[in-house]
């Protein structure tokens, strides 16, 4: 927390193209993706927020078998 500004949660930083953001929200390193299926029909929210996670060598960056492969430890999460 911030003393000089109680209210500030965190930051975030723009990836290339503008299509992702990472940063820290209350102490939580996250990932922020677009979410391309959102509509102002369909009430999707424009942005997806989750716990960020190392890229898996394993996996290869793909975001959906990263998630399936469980949390990821202090040892494994790499800084910013």
């Amino acid at each position: 927390m911030n003393e000089k500004y109680p209210d500030d949660l965190g930051g975030l930083w723009i990836g290339p193209g503008g299509d992702y953001m990472t940063g820290t929200i209350a102490g939580v390193k996250v990932f922020v993706s677009k979410n391309t299926r959102a509509t102002a029909e369909n009430r999707q929210p424009h942005w997806h927020v989750k716990k960020s996670k190392p890229k898996d060598k394993q996996t290869g960056g793909n975001a959906e078998a990263q998630f399936a492969r469980g949390p990821v430890t202090d040892e494994e999460m790499e800084p910013f």
